[in-house]
C-alpha cells in the first residue's frame, strides 16, 4: 500500500550527501525547514524540486541527529511556536546553510493558527529521511526542545540521554568508564610532569643521561647502569654518570727502578690522585717494597720503587675526571 504522506532526499541533497562521504568530504549544514500551502493542493515530490510550491513560512532548525535504532536515518525536528499564522501546511523542505532544498515532503494539510487570530497553537514538524548509510551532516541538539512537555516521555528520554557536541564529552556522567572503554587510560588526562605534579614524561638519551644536566627527563635502569662505564678487569676503570673516574692497575718495578703505567683510559681533564701499595715480603722491610709516584700525566703515572732487593709488585689507584 502506498503512503499518503512522505519524505524524500532531493537529487542536489543526494549529490552533496555523496561527496561527503568522499575522502576529504565535509559533513553538511542542514539549517532551515520551511513550510508551505502548496497553492492549496497536494502535489507527489520526486526529488527534482529546488523549491516548495508556495513557501509561506521559513524557521532555525531545533533538532538533526542519526536515528539511535537505525544509524541510516536522519531525523529532523523544527517547531513553530505561537505567534505564527495563520495559514495550512501541505508542504515541507529542509534547506542547508548553502539555500539548497536538500529534503521535501508531503504533509498532512494542517491549520497553524496564532495568537492574535485567537488561538495559539505550538507546531512540532519532525521529517525522517532514509539514506544508503549513515549521513554525514553536522548534528543539532537543542536542550530546551527535550525539555519541552510537548515532548513524549521517550523522546523527551532520548534526547536527556545524547551528549552535546559543544560539552566536549564534559556531559558524561562517568568520564573514567567512558575513557577506559575508548582504550585512553590514565595518560590522556595528564599533562607533563614535574616534581610537584604527576603526569608524562619523556625518556632521556644516553647522552643526556652522561651529561647529566636535563632535569625533565626519567631515567631507564639500563640507560642509569650504561652511565657507569667500567671495564671489570684487573687493569680498569669505572666512570661515574657525574664524570668522575676511578682506575686501577698493578704492574713489576725492577729493584730500585720505575716503571711508567699506561692508565686503562685516558682521563679527559685532570688527575686528582694516585696511590699506591706494594705485595710486602715478611722478612723484609715494608719501605724497601713501597713505591712513589714520581711523576703524572692525564693518560700515564711513574712510580718508582725503594732499595729492596730485587723487583716488587705495585698497585696503584687513581682520581680523576
Amino acid at each position: 500500500m502506498s503512503q499518503d504522506y512522505f519524505s524524500l532526499v532531493t537529487n542536489q541533497g543526494l549529490i552533496k550527501e555523496a561527496a561527503s562521504n568522499e575522502p576529504g568530504g565535509t559533513a553538511i549544514d542542514l539549517t532551515e525547514m520551511a513550510v508551505g500551502d502548496s497553492n492549496g493542493a497536494y502535489y507527489d515530490p520526486v526529488g527534482s524540486e529546488t523549491t516548495l510550491v508556495n513557501e509561506v513560512h521559513r524557521v532555525t532548525l531545533t533538532h538533526v541527529v542519526v536515528d539511535e535504532n537505525n544509524t541510516n536515518q536522519l531525523i529532523v525536528e523544527a517547531v513553530l511556536d505561537e505567534t505564527i499564522g495563520p495559514f495550512y501546511i501541505r508542504e515541507v523542505g529542509i534547506f542547508d546553510s548553502n539555500g539548497d532544498l536538500f529534503a521535501i515532503g508531503k504533509y498532512p494539510e494542517t491549520f497553524k493558527p496564532n495568537l492574535p487570530a485567537g488561538s495559539g497553537k505550538r507546531l512540532y514538524i519532525r521529517m525522517i529521511l532514509g539514506f544508503g548509510n549513515s549521513p554525514n551532516v553536522n548534528l543539532i541538539i537543542n536542550n530546551d526542545i527535550a525539555l519541552d512537555p510537548n515532548f513524549g516521555t521517550d523522546v523527551n528520554n532520548a534526547l536527556a540521554e545524547r551528549l552535546i557536541k559543544t560539552n566536549n564529552l564534559s556531559d558524561l556522567d562517568d568520564v573514567t568508564t567512558a575513557r577506559n572503554n575508548l582504550g585512553l587510560g590514565i595518560a590522556s588526562l595528564a599533562g607533563d610532569a614535574s616534581e610537584s605534579q604527576k603526569g608524562i614524561s619523556q625518556i632521556a638519551t644516553q647522552s643526556e643521561v652522561d651529561d647529566g644536566s636535563n632535569d625533565e627527563k626519567i631515567i631507564t635502569p639500563l640507560k642509569y647502569i650504561a652511565g657507569f662505564n667500567c671495564s671489570k678487569t684487573s687493569n680498569g676503570y669505572t666512570k661515574l654518570p657525574n664524570g668522575i673516574i676511578f682506575q686501577w692497575g698493578s704492574g713489576v718495578i725492577p729493584s730500585a727502578g720505575s716503571t711508567v703505567f699506561t692508565f686503562p683510559t685516558p682521563f679527559p681533564n685532570a688527575v686528582f690522585a694516585v696511590t699506591t701499595g706494594s705485595k710486602g715480603v715478611s722478612d723484609v722491610s715494608p719501605d724497601d717494597y713501597s713505591g712513589f709516584v714520581r711523576s703524572i700525566n692525564n693518560t700515564t703515572v711513574r712510580i718508582s720503587s725503594g732499595t729492596g732487593v730485587g723487583a716488587i709488585t705495585i698497585y696503584w689507584f687513581a682520581i680523576g675526571f
